[in-house]
């Protein structure tokens, strides 16, 4: 979905199985919480930084997807969705949880590029310039809704229900990018994406509207911007870039935040017009 470089993806799938059996140890032993994310992160970080030989940039490229179980951008936004509708000391709570959250794996990102130190090797990941083309993301979509099903035991034919939501959800952030900031283009997306999940919710056979809504959330939350933002901040490293990709992650979370509210209210005005409709009728 962040059209990688083809060698990338190789990396990705060793470092993600990596971070998959850690929490597979640390749930079976009964450990995790904010130490797994932690040690995960700097472990991660450490390969990440060896594998792109110093190179910052591209490194947290490969640190991110692995992590992305981590990542509270759906609590952040959440926090938002909670403080829109008056629940003060709930959205206080998860907001102060969510940035701490960040906090956390920001610092271990760090610990494990220190841990290298600044490798000169050869990077053996791939240059920003040799990606996938337009199509991956497309792709990205219908691996991550297979991923998703797979993961979490699905009922059987919840599959296409689910797919439809998420390319929705991914179709509207592209219009959103294409007609508004970057940054805004998580409102699109979550605008069409609640009304669909609640639409398919009324499909005999088809799963309630959250498992179908809170997959395609995961998919438009902005929680790797602010990680980078955070991390940059942590390790001391570029603060204004720091500074504008932490800043563009609050704005991402707000407009998702937004969308949410508004596709909520378009579910809430069509039921009322269906009830009054009824009762005329």
């Amino acid at each position: 979905m962040i059209r990688p470089a083809p060698v990338d993806l190789w990396i990705y799938l060793a470092l993600g199985a990596l971070v998959g059996a850690m929490k597979a140890w640390g749930s079976r032993f009964q450990t995790g919480g904010y130490l797994l994310a932690i040690v995960a992160a700097a472990v991660v970080s450490a390969l990440a930084f060896l594998a792109h030989g110093g190179n910052e940039a591209a490194s947290l490229r490969l640190t991110i997807p692995p992590l992305v179980t981590f990542l509270p951008g759906a609590l952040l936004t959440m926090a938002v969705v909670d403080l829109a509708f008056g629940e003060t000391v709930t959205g206080a709570s998860r907001f102060v949880a969510g940035l701490l959250q960040l906090t956390l794996l920001g610092i271990g990102i760090v610990v494990g590029a220190e841990l290298v130190g600044n490798p000169h090797s050869a990077p053996v990941a791939g240059s920003a310039a040799d990606t996938l083309g337009s199509w991956s993301p497309w792709l990205g979509v219908l691996l991550y809704g297979i991923g998703i099903y797979v993961h979490n035991s699905a009922p059987a034919g919840s599959l296409r229900w689910l797919l439809l939501v998420l390319f929705a959800a991914w179709g509207g952030q592209l219009v959103g990018r294409a007609i508004l900031d970057p940054a805004l283009s998580g409102f699109v997306g979550a605008a069409a994406m609640v009304p669909i999940a609640h639409a398919v919710a009324r499909v005999h056979g088809a799963p309630p509207a959250h498992v179908t809504f809170l997959p395609a959330f995961w998919l438009l939350v902005p929680g790797t911007i602010g990680l980078i933002g955070i991390t940059e901040l942590v390790g001391g490293a570029h603060p204004a870039t720091a500074s504008e990709n932490f800043g563009t992650a609050l704005v991402a979370t707000g407009s998702v935040a937004l969308g949410i509210l508004v596709g909520t209210m378009i579910v809430r005005a069509s039921r009322a017009a269906l009830q009054a409709t009824t009762r005329s009728a």
